[in-house]
């Protein structure tokens, strides 16, 4: 069962929390809480997963994808190796979250792959 009475309350203090400044290709981890259906859920108790940080478009929101340990290589994920693990990122759920949510930065993309990313994104969104 999931614990929305925690992560309403998990919320109440993130957005009484400063924002963090992304940049575009930045993996950070991201408390994006408790959510419907399918939607990836955060972990732990900050409810966090790493997110990709697709756009900044302000300095209190963002574009981000999130990832998972437990994808795989179907057409909907893309697989991203970083020294002995693998992640993937989860293409069909990019979202707008204000950059409070965001906690530590882990790492940053190169420019190609991330263009590959973003290649990637359209091409099962029909996006051109």
């Amino acid at each position: 069962m999931k614990d929305f009475d925690t992560w309403c309350k998990e919320k109440q203090k993130i957005n009484d929390s400063q924002h963090a400044y992304p940049k575009r290709r930045e993996i950070w981890w991201a408390s994006i809480g408790v959510n419907i259906g399918h939607e990836q859920d955060g972990v732990g108790k900050l409810f966090e997963r790493p997110v990709l940080v697709i756009k900044r478009f302000a300095n209190d929101t963002c574009l981000v994808m999130p990832m998972t340990k437990s994808g795989s290589d179907a057409k909907f994920y893309y697989k991203l190796p970083y020294g002995d693990n693998v992640s993937y990122l989860v293409l069909t759920q990019s979202r707008t979250v204000s950059s409070k949510r965001l906690s530590r930065n882990i790492r940053r993309l190169d420019l190609d792959e991330f263009n590959n990313i973003i290649d990637k994104m359209k091409d099962i969104n029909g996006i051109k």
